[in-house]
């Protein structure tokens, strides 16, 4: 990522906006105060189309075309999709074949790392299966991909299904077809001084700034996987639970409800198959003990 990336906003408020989601995904900006300071630099310039004209009239474009590139950030629906953009710029990436999502899902995070072809361009962190939805589309609306591809690692089972049903789901409003494939994930939480393309540029003494999840989700997309059939989702789906996993999820309803209740073996089943989420299912065991209760005072009163 050798270009200067340098914003030419007179608007404060976008100038604002701007600044900020672009310090959310690390990336260093400048800004150029007046056309009459644009440097003599290989460039990457944010502004409108008024700001354009203003730049492309200047001795230095005039006389140097070639170093710069301009992007009118007016044009884009979102920031989130100005921001990918400026990302595809950065690197250079004019054309492409493949975006791939990368996903490391777990139950309260989520990595995710976003490539194009092989290149890197950005990693995140969410907090639902769902919202990778949303993701996924704002990049495929902001790339025109017509082919996605995405890696799921397959760490935890419950995070697995919880993801591959979201993603399989006949209401997912997906803008693009995926080609979803497995990858073993052993150890991509855990390995360190691995070389990583673009990672020094894009994470400057990455190991401070990038997550687990990120650096897992890195290390997932650049691994191979096994596209899933519809057979091998069906059989994924099906598996049963292992008594520790439903005594993981008991566990964890009894922390989430202070030691209150725990929750039974046929609703930690419901939650391990993704069929109920854990704070549905501890709303039901809760309804079930009011009802108990209930019925045992009704019937101590008939005695």
């Amino acid at each position: 990522m050798d270009k200067k990336l340098l914003l030419f906003i007179r608007d404060m408020k976008a100038f604002y906006l701007l600044s900020r989601k672009l310090k959310e995904k690390r990336l260093i900006w400048s800004s150029l105060e007046s056309e009459a300071s644009l440097p003599l630099k290989n460039s990457l310039i944010v502004t409108d189309a008024e700001g354009k004209k203003v730049i492309q009239h200047t001795k230095n474009y005039r006389n140097c075309k070639s170093l710069y590139s301009i992007i009118d950030y007016t044009r884009y629906s979102s920031f989130t999709s100005l921001i990918l953009n400026v990302l595809r710029e950065l690197y250079g990436i004019h054309k492409f074949t493949t975006l791939l999502v990368a996903l490391d899902p777990g139950q309260k995070n989520i990595g995710i790392a976003y490539f194009l072809d092989q290149t890197l361009i950005f990693t995140e962190i969410v907090h639902s299966a769902e919202k990778v939805i949303e993701r996924i589309n704002i990049c495929a609306e902001s790339f025109w991909s017509n082919d996605i591809e995405v890696k799921v690692g397959k760490g935890s089972l419950r995070s697995l299904r919880t993801m591959l049903r979201v993603l399989t789901a006949k209401d997912a409003t997906l803008l693009r077809p995926l080609h979803i494939f497995l990858v073993d994930e052993s150890g991509s939480s855990k390995q360190n001084g691995i070389h990583i393309q673009n990672i020094k540029a894009f994470y400057p003494g990455y190991k401070k700034s990038i997550t687990r999840d990120e650096q897992a989700a890195i290390i997932i997309g650049y691994r191979h996987g096994k596209e899933l059939t519809d057979s091998d989702l069906k059989q994924l789906f099906s598996k049963e639970a292992h008594i520790s996993e439903l005594k993981h999820i008991q566990r964890a309803s009894r922390k989430k409800s202070q030691g209150k209740l725990s929750l039974s073996r046929d609703l930690a089943n419901e939650v391990y198959n993704g069929n109920l989420t854990l704070e549905k299912a501890i709303m039901l065991q809760e309804r079930k003990k009011e009802c108990k209760e209930k019925n045992s005072i009704s019937q101590d009163e008939s005695k």
